[in-house]
């Protein structure tokens, strides 16, 4: 196994109630995944919490490391925290008595959230409000070097010795508890999930999707959400429904059964957001749409995988499109 060593000089983490603060996208949260795990590896006597995004603690109860957490509101673009959750936030702090918070996606409320609590901070050293943490790590995600949930561990560097070895992430999934997810009654014993949404990722007009899935032999499974593409209607789900390619799950699925979808799938093709990663987490063949300056931080982690530069391939173009659709095919048998 691939270890980072905890060397003499530096602190320990054994016998700390330790929160984790990942307050965003559902893929962001299953990245930041394999940093409570290492913990827990590293200092086995550890208690590990999480405080995440309303709704996303479907994910934190799959798995064996994490001890507890508490879910939040947040507003706007940057994620901060609304302030009528505060009080539920003290609350949870009073009661829990952390003896240490990593921000693995720093924002200002949640920060002073925790210096008016008392609970010690280690962040990144590059915010306007760096100087409230107590451990500050000199890292620029920008860089694109590293994968995210490798810059999420190189904050332990107080605590471990860190070396620059990304290997250690494939011994990281997460390995959800999925025994009780049941396949959806609709959908055949063969297809492809199809996500076109991303709110954050480069994405493709609807129209390659839809010309990518007319290439198949293999059924396409369409699912997403369109509110969180910026739409307030059904516009993508009408189109998808039209070209009467596939099944539309498309504004109909709960999360549960959204990795229902993906857990019985034969592969998922996705830009990088969440059902990527949790089909990689599941150990799901993934096919991803990415440019790729953003490859290195932002590729699928476990399981095997395919990456569609999306800048290289001119989706007005037949034949591209042809190509696209026979590797995932020979991906998929």
């Amino acid at each position: 196994m691939h270890e980072l060593r905890n060397i003499s000089d530096k602190k320990s983490l054994d016998n700390k109630k330790i929160l984790v603060v990942r307050t965003d996208k559902i893929g962001d949260l299953i990245l930041s995944l394999p940093f409570g795990k290492f913990i827990k590896m590293n200092f086995p006597n550890s208690k590990i919490f999480y405080v995440v995004k309303e709704g996303n603690s479907f994910f934190l109860q799959r798995v064996d490391f994490v001890d507890g957490f508490i879910e939040v509101k947040v507003k706007g673009a940057r994620g901060e925290v609304e302030l009528s959750q505060i009080p539920k936030i003290i609350k949870f702090l009073k009661k829990e008595k952390f003896d240490i918070a990593f921000l693995l996606y720093p924002r200002l409320s949640i920060a002073l959230i925790l210096k008016l609590a008392g609970v010690k901070i280690v962040g990144t050293s590059r915010r306007f409000f760096s100087t409230i943490f107590d451990i500050q790590v000199n890292i620029s995600r920008r860089e694109n070097i590293h994968h995210e949930a490798f810059y999420n561990i190189m904050l332990l560097k107080d605590f471990l010795d860190i070396l620059d070895n990304q290997e250690i992430l494939k011994e990281l999934s997460p390995n959800f508890f999925t025994d009780d997810i049941k396949k959806l009654s609709s959908l055949p014993e063969k297809y492809i999930v199809f996500h076109p949404f991303s709110t954050s990722s480069p994405n493709i007009p609807l129209h390659s999707w839809i010309e990518i899935a007319k290439n198949l032999q293999t059924t396409v499974v369409w699912v997403g959400l369109e509110s969180r593409f910026g739409k307030s209607s059904d516009q993508y789900k009408n189109q998808i429904e039209k070209s009467a390619l596939g099944i539309s799950l498309i504004n109909r699925t709960s999360l549960t059964e959204l990795v229902s979808a993906i857990k019985f799938s034969s592969a998922v093709f996705s830009t990088s957001s969440g059902p990527i990663h949790i089909a990689s987490a599941l150990k799901i063949p993934t096919i991803g749409l990415y440019r790729r300056q953003d490859i290195p931080r932002w590729k699928p982690l476990w399981g095997d995988s395919f990456i569609v530069d999306i800048e290289k391939i001119k989706w007005d173009n037949p034949s591209h499109i042809k190509d696209i659709a026979d590797k995932i095919e020979k991906f998929t048998k």
